[in-house]
């Protein structure tokens, strides 16, 4: 889609894949996991234990942008593929979360089972979300304030976050109207494990209906989603 979006397409549909790597000894940053493992040139590894022990385990990837800069979606699929994953005596349940402002996130949603091999292939897990329309009443309420501002582009999502942290300050913490960041979280128990890297999937769809941009739009629009409130107000992730 290009930049200046100064004509209509009824549909816009993306697929996105990213791709996380624990092998090297340097996971990506804004990844986190339990003290149970360690990072090593083979992934994310359990440390050494007495025999017979279990082992608590989690992990979870940075905040993953879901959508365009421009117009985030209010529905998504996700696909999450860990690779390399080797488990003695353990198993792992998968949840994903989302995010608007990358400050304050959503509860934590199990992803279906995981299917396929424990070694080689990767283990799959699956997910949907998709918001109902009440999540975005006050949202779409407020937007016709900040059309009265004369935007250089009114269908431009983000410069609308900019103007609702500054004048709602407060809007985020209570409502989540749209998915901007997703993040997936795996969890569980064994004996040994180790995995070396993480693929998430996403595939949406928005609608592609814009009005025509007034003055040139800001060079960023074609990236990803990349709103974040702690810039406006010094709040972190939540």
């Amino acid at each position: 889609m290009a930049a200046y979006a100064t004509a209509t397409v009824a549909q816009i549909s993306v697929s996105d894949s990213t791709t996380i790597e624990f092998a090297g000894g340097r996971p990506p940053e804004g990844a986190t996991w339990s003290s149970s493992l360690e990072p090593t040139d083979g992934g994310l590894v359990t440390k050494p234990t007495e025999p017979h022990s279990i082992w608590d385990v989690w992990f979870e990837s940075p905040p993953i942008p879901a959508g365009m800069s421009w117009r985030p979606p209010t529905s998504t699929r996700v696909k999450l593929t860990v690779t390399g994953l080797e488990s003695e005596s353990g198993k792992l349940r998968a949840f994903f979360r989302y995010s608007s402002d990358h400050v304050h996130w959503s509860s934590w949603y199990e992803m279906s089972g995981a299917v396929g091999s424990t070694k080689g292939e990767g283990t799959e897990y699956q997910g949907e979300l998709s918001l109902p329309r009440a999540a975005r009443e006050k949202y779409d309420a407020l937007i016709p304030e900040w059309w009265r501002t004369d935007p250089d582009w009114s269908s431009d999502e983000h410069e609308f976050c900019v103007w609702l942290a500054k004048h709602y300050p407060g809007y985020f913490a209570t409502e989540y109207p749209f998915i901007g960041y997703v993040q997936v979280r795996l969890e569980g128990w064994a004996r040994r494990m180790q995995v070396s890297g993480l693929k998430i999937d996403q595939s949406w769809s928005v609608s592609g209906f814009t009005s025509l941009s007034k003055r040139k739009p800001r060079p960023t629009t074609g990236e990803k989603w990349f709103f974040d409130l702690s810039k406006y107000t010094g709040q972190g992730n939540q």
